[in-house]
């Protein structure tokens, strides 16, 4: 089970072991931008993607309407995701299928809070399923730590998870649950999805509201609409929160390979590990157990990733040269008055050499083996690279900045993978936040 940890605790910046080997995280910041992520007074740390149990205590969803609407079946249930591996339970009152009508927030706060209390009694961190604020504000006063509204967190949402210190996660969706289906279109609809989840995710920071987003599979969406989204979760991650993702059950699996609800367990592990690969952080499931398990397979192959070519197994390793919190002075800025006057900016380099180590082939290459400075990449050198280009000449974007320090740093180490995060501390303490700047995500 992934790491679930108090906040009063150590710290969950990700730069504990891997796991594994032990191997130290040597840039938590470069290689995953999100290590943790705050609930309150919880922080969801370690393996992941994260797993979210999908716990409805309603009469009528579409996967499992009626099963745990009992209160004691609900926490029966609660307790086996637990002990299956779940890192957070989301508990919803109210169907939000394609069609569903809206329910009565008194008699959706009725649905929820036996099953909110439970799943805070057996520790776990607790989400809550909700398009009202005033459903949302209920379960923030007993103690839920994230509002997960399909309907985006709007300013009044945001509001209630700032005032009790909760977390978001916004959604993107079309329309209401009950006319969604109707007639989705878009012109494009990863250029949509990503503009709307990008406003919420700057409204969520002005309020101090750690947020994680959703492009909402299924929700006012067709199937290439679905797929389209699917295909773009690297680019979702860009936008600067981690990215949550639905697709456990759901009807597009079937539009692929035609089954019944509860026989789609195949297609959402599919779609789940096609997930994994572009580096999702959550993932919202009904089957925990299996999504565990999945999760632990596809970290064990992402770790060895074979190579090899004519027969030969080969196990990839990785050599890392990095600088951490290396302070700039640069004329960067949109304004002309930001530009008149250097500013500081932090900027963070990795530099990766990919190693092949094929089966009986010696464990090191390069300047380690023949402890050679002028085989490798120098890490003087490169602050020399980064400082002579990031403290020369005026730049509106820190994205031009980053582009041309990696670009720069790629040419000057042959056979060496560049990234570079950079960050301005006036703007992070104006914001209130701890970190603001811009970092270039894989997929």
């Amino acid at each position: 089970m992934t790491e679930v940890e108090h906040r009063a605790g150590r710290s969950a910046d990700g730069s504990e072991d891997e796991g594994g080997g032990g191997r130290r995280r040597a840039h938590p910041s470069l290689l995953d931008p999100f290590p943790s992520f705050a609930c309150r007074d919880r922080v969801l740390s370690g393996r992941k993607p994260w797993i979210v149990g999908i716990l409805n205590v309603t009469p009528d969803s579409f996967s499992d309407g009626n099963r745990h609407f009992e209160p004691r079946r609900a926490e029966r249930r609660i307790a086996e995701m637990l002990e299956q591996g779940a890192d957070l339970i989301d508990i919803g009152g109210e169907s939000t299928r394609p069609g569903s009508q809206t329910v009565e927030a008194n008699e959706e706060i009725r649905r929820i809070a036996p099953a909110v209390r439970a799943a805070l009694v057996a520790g776990a961190v607790v989400s809550v399923d909700t398009r009202k604020p005033v459903v949302a504000q209920a379960a923030c006063e007993i103690g839920a730590h994230v509002i997960n509204d399909v309907g985006g967190l709007d300013d009044e949402m945001l509001d209630v998870a700032a005032a009790f210190g909760a977390s978001g996660i916004a959604m993107h969706m079309q329309g209401t649950p009950a006319t969604m289906q109707q007639a989705p279109r878009y012109e494009d609809v990863v250029e949509e999805v990503q503009g709307f989840l990008g406003d919420r995710v700057a409204a969520a920071r002005r309020r101090g509201v750690p947020v994680a987003i959703d492009p909402g599979i299924g929700f006012g969406k067709r199937l290439e609409h679905n797929l389209a989204l699917l295909a773009a979760l690297g680019d979702l991650r860009a936008l600067g929160a981690p990215v949550l993702l639905g697709v456990s059950r759901k009807s597009f699996l079937a539009e692929l390979a035609p089954r019944a609800v509860d026989q789609r367990l195949a297609g959402s592990l599919a779609a789940a590990l096609f997930a994994m690969r572009q580096g999702v952080d959550f993932l919202r499931v009904h089957d925990v157990a299996e999504h565990v398990d999945a999760r632990a397979v596809h970290l064990a192959l992402e770790r060895r990733a074979p190579r090899g070519s004519g027969g030969v197994e080969a196990s990839p390793a990785r050599r890392e040269v990095f600088v951490e919190g290396l302070r700039l002075e640069c004329r960067i800025g949109v304004s002309d008055e930001e530009r008149a006057q250097p500013q500081p900016v932090l900027c963070d380099v990795l530099l990766s050499e990919d190693l092949l180590l094929a089966e009986g082939a010696a464990a090191d290459s390069g300047g380690a083996e023949r402890d050679d400075l002028a085989a490798t990449a120098d890490y003087a050198r490169a602050v020399d690279i980064v400082r002579g280009i990031a403290e020369s000449g005026e730049r509106r974007l820190l994205e031009r900045l980053q582009r041309e320090l990696e670009e720069a740093l790629e040419s000057a180490f042959a056979g060496w993978r560049a990234r570079v995060a950079l960050d301005k501390p006036s703007i992070a303490e104006e914001l209130g936040a701890q970190r603001v700047g811009v970092r270039r995500i894989e997929r």
